[in-house]
């Protein structure tokens, strides 16, 4: 009975990490948007691997099986929360949305990322296209600017030009990108 309840509690811990891996691919720009929202949480999904692994290794100690859970939990476990720290977007707000002109199946997101201050280097700015609906609907970065001071191409606004292109504008340009494939595309760029 302890081996069946700690294999269970292994197999637990092995899907939480399977889970928040394939939440962090599904992050990228491009990736599916449903699966992302729902499982790219790796500290969640990491530590909760963590508990499953530390239960598994209890109760299979005593039936000398314990050496192969403490095995998971440092070659599972621990990797699965260390990727949170360099995974950005955990307190973005969304600052802007509006759908593309024409009833098209498309969103841009103006996204805010706030630092440790109010200045300007702190802050963060991301422009994505929800594109398509359902299971299938895909999240692309269009533009994303990382602390930035005026003059440099601090971000000042971004919104629909037709139902296929999306301009962004900065303190020291524009930029056109052409959405009509899905991934976003440079068609150019205009300084101010």
């Amino acid at each position: 009975m302890r081996g069946w309840l700690g294999g269970l509690f292994a197999a637990g811990g092995v899907l939480a990490v399977a889970a928040a891996w394939w939440g962090m691919w599904e992050g990228r720009s491009g990736g599916r948007m449903a699966v992302a929202d729902l499982l790219d949480r790796p500290v969640v999904l990491g530590l909760t691997a963590l508990a499953l692994f530390l239960a598994a290794s209890a109760v299979l100690r005593r039936s000398g099986r314990w050496a192969v859970a403490l095995v998971g939990i440092g070659m599972l476990a621990v990797p699965a929360c260390a990727p949170a720290l360099f995974h950005g977007g955990r307190d973005r707000t969304v600052a802007h949305r509006e759908a593309a002109p024409g009833g098209a199946d498309r969103v841009l997101r103006v996204l805010h990322q706030g630092g440790f201050g109010m200045e300007a280097e702190s802050q963060g700015w991301y422009v994505e296209l929800e594109d398509g609906s359902g299971w299938s609907a895909r999240r692309w970065l269009v533009y994303g600017q990382d602390g930035k001071w005026a003059g440099e191409g601090l971000f000042a606004a971004a919104g629909w030009d037709g139902p296929d292109r999306i301009v962004v504008t900065t303190d020291t340009g524009t930029r056109v990108y052409d959405v009509s494939g899905g991934a976003p595309v440079l068609l150019s760029a205009t300084p101010a």
